[in-house]
């Protein structure tokens, strides 16, 4: 077990027995670029916690394929579905050597259950997500009328 639970988005939020017991449960692993760190439309068996490097984030719209960039720092993947136990809308992949956290998706879903508290800090960070993703999109251009009809 780490004696130091590790920042990130969501473990900042925690109760620090909580951080402690999840911290239990982590694999830390340096991938290398182009590792697929997460597949659309598969469901993920890990909570991803970037660590460092960079990674993609590819979403396929109605108007075509989005993308942004996030650079390590403790961003947290996979917590969507981890909670609904439903597939990645995205593919995640790594953009350079990355260093991730993995916590077991059956691990994390339990301890949601025993500890509902949890759910406070998951929909702090599920809105920020959110928040994100609704600036991404108002960002992205949109095919035209006559784009679409032909």
């Amino acid at each position: 077990m780490n004696a130091v639970p590790k920042s990130n988005e969501l473990y900042d939020l925690l109760a620090p027995e909580l951080r402690l017991e999840l911290a239990g449960y982590e694999e830390v692993k340096t991938v290398p670029a182009a590792t697929r760190l997460m597949t659309c439309g598969r469901i993920p068996a890990h909570l991803i916690i970037l660590e460092r490097g960079s990674v993609e984030v590819l979403l396929q719209t109605a108007n075509g394929m989005l993308s942004t960039v996030v650079n390590g720092g403790g961003k947290v993947f996979g917590l969507r579905e981890a909670l609904s136990g439903t597939a990645s809308e995205a593919d995640i992949v790594a953009l350079n050597e990355c260093q991730v956290t993995l916590v077991p998706q059956r691990r994390f879903t339990a301890l949601v259950e025993q500890h509902p508290e949890i759910y406070a800090a998951l929909a702090r960070v599920l809105s920020a997500d959110l928040r994100i993703a609704q600036d991404l999109l108002r960002r992205a251009p949109r095919r035209s009328s006559s784009a679409k009809s032909k």
